[in-house]
Parts: structure tokens; C-alpha cells; sequence
């Protein structure tokens, strides 16, 4: 699999370092190449926001339809446009490519009119920018997103989260979990759903019904969906749907319904200024005080602790 980092200047180094390191290490544990990565620019020298030259051999390169193009960008990205970029970024879609923003790389597919009615991921702090900007694009609060062929990470440590998930797909959840070992990262987000890229699914892929099952999941955390209901737009029973999940992820749906609701309120909690009361209800829960227990069953800490201890660390981070 080869993945192009299209760096823009003044680029977020954490993004991509982050991004990077979790193929690096893949391969490594693998002892295959199965991720192949190179740099490109339009110039043969950007600077990262930190200041640092990153000298780039490659240009625009052509584009193949099995690659994977991810724009990694920081401040003021849209200085930085050029017909160009866009048009590059334009026909590799044509091609057939998947195509991905890291930072505030998602402005430039924006801009190059790639993302009308897809879901994508962005700094919170840009979400009201964005939207007035691109309205009919979905701006989601998840720290990455996959739409289709469209990969977006709202940036840091979200890139590495987005990295991971793509590793799960192409070569199997256990050398991702395996990855975020050998990283130290004991918060991974549970690993989103691919399209099918390469014309195959993975060696340990789930049930085409299950994955979709997931992304209807992924797509109303607000406002969950009964398991009649979930059956009944993948087109399947109830009982299939059971066995389905049990056979794939040895929990019924209900509970990685459930789990993912969680992921996501505690997601919301350490990065978003949201009360508690609003993360229970962006997450589904109807009281407050069944929010509260499942999330204290599920992390050993209640959301209030964690939200407190939240604004604690954004405080001295300040």
C-alpha cells in the first residue's frame, strides 16, 4: 500500500510524525513492507510550523488508483492554495484514489470541492469557521473520520488514531493493537470501518454486515438505533444480526453499540468544553444518572472526574 503525505507549508510535524510512526512500527512487527510512504510538495522545500525545512525529492507525483494521498497542513492553510495542488488532488479522486486530511489538510480537499455531503474531522476551534465556509460539508465532533474514500483527522495524536484504524484494515486488528503496544497508547479509538480500498477485504475482516452495521452505529451515537431497527436497514433479521456480531466481535450488538457511545462521550469529555449533561445527551442517553453509572462501569471513573480533570490539564497546558 502506498500512501502519499502531500505536506503544505507550515505543516503540523506532530500530525505527521504521528501518522508516521504507527506504519513505521507495523512494518517493523510485521517484518514486511506493508505500508509504503514518501513525502511530496510542490516546492523542494516546505517548513514545518515549528520552523523545521523538510527537503522533499518528489513533487506532485502521478497518481495510481490503489494509493492513498493524505494533506497534512497547519495554520493558515488556505494562503497556500494553488490550482495546481487542487487540480492534483482533483484527479487522483477521478483515478479512483482515497484521498485524506490531517490538520487542517481537510480545508484543502474542501477547497478543491472534494468533500460536498461527506462526514469529516476537525479542529473543534475551526468547526464554526469551516461550516459558515463549506456548508454542505458534515462536520463531525469525532477526533477522525472515513467517509467513503475520504480520510480526515482533526490533528495530534487523532492522525496516529486514523493510522491505526487504517492498519486494522489492511492488515489485521491484532498487529494494530500490537502497534499501540510497542507506542505506549492505551487509549487507541475504536478502529472505524474502510471502504473496500484494494479490491479485497483484509485476512481477518468482518462480516460485510457487520462493518455496516458499525458505520450505521458510527452515524447516530445521538441518537441510537434499536436492533430492529439496525437489522432492518442492513436488510437482514434480527437473529442474523445477533449471530453476526457474536461470530465476528463475540459481544452482542447492543453492547459495542454501547461501548462505542462511551468511546466517544470520553472523547468528548477530554477534548471538547462540553458538560457533562451535553456530552450524555450528544451521546444518547436519555438521564443523566444512566450516563454517569455506564460510564463509571466502563472507565472506573465518573465523567464528572474526568471532565474536571480534563479543564485541569487544558488549564496548565495554557
Amino acid at each position: 500500500m502506498r500512501i502519499l503525505f502531500c505536506l503544505i507549508p507550515k505543516f503540523s510535524m506532530l500530525s505527521l510524525c504521528t501518522a508516521l510512526e504507527p506504519l513505521r512500527i507495523a512494518n517493523r512487527i510485521s517484518g514486511k513492507e506493508l505500508f509504503d510512504w514518501s513525502l511530496c510538495t510542490e516546492t523542494s522545500d516546505v517548513r514545518s510550523s515549528l520552523g523545521f525545512s523538510v527537503p522533499i525529492r518528489e513533487g506532485l507525483p502521478p497518481v495510481k488508483s490503489r494509493d492513498i494521498i493524505i494533506v497534512c497542513a497547519g495554520p493558515s492553510v488556505e494562503r497556500f492554495r494553488s490550482q495546481l495542488l487542487l487540480e492534483w488532488l482533483r484527479k487522483a479522486t477521478m483515478h479512483g484514489a482515497t484521498v485524506g486530511g490531517l490538520f487542517t489538510g481537510t480545508h484543502m480537499l474542501a477547497l478543491a470541492g472534494l468533500l460536498e455531503g461527506k462526514k469529516v474531522s476537525i479542529l473543534q476551534e475551526e468547526h464554526d469557521r469551516f461550516q459558515e465556509k463549506f456548508s454542505d460539508v458534515r462536520v463531525s465532533v469525532s477526533p477522525y473520520s472515513i467517509d467513503g474514500k475520504f480520510l480526515t483527522a482533526s490533528g495530534g495524536i487523532s492522525a496516529m488514531d486514523l493510522m491505526l484504524a487504517l492498519i486494522a484494515h489492511h492488515a489485521g486488528a491484532d498487529l494494530a493493537r500490537n502497534v499501540c503496544k510497542h507506542l505506549m497508547y492505551k487509549s487507541p479509538q475504536p478502529f472505524q470501518t474502510f471502504p473496500k480500498i484494494h479490491g479485497r477485504e483484509p485476512a481477518d475482516a468482518l462480516h460485510p454486515k457487520v462493518q455496516e452495521v458499525i458505520s450505521l452505529m458510527a452515524n447516530a451515537l445521538d441518537q441510537p438505533l434499536n436492533v430492529k431497527e439496525l437489522a432492518d436497514r442492513a436488510d437482514i433479521s434480527p437473529r442474523q444480526l445477533q449471530r453476526f456480531f457474536k461470530s465476528d466481535l463475540s459481544q452482542s450488538p447492543l453492547q459495542y453499540y454501547l461501548d462505542l457511545r462511551l468511546m466517544h462521550a470520553r472523547d468528548l469529555l477530554y477534548q471538547t468544553s462540553m458538560s457533562v449533561r451535553e456530552v450524555s445527551s450528544a451521546c444518547g442517553f436519555a438521564s443523566q444518572s444512566t450516563f454517569s453509572k455506564r460510564f463509571r462501569h466502563r472507565f472506573g471513573v465518573s465523567p464528572m472526574v474526568l471532565r474536571k480533570a480534563s479543564a485541569l490539564s487544558a488549564d496548565n497546558k495554557g
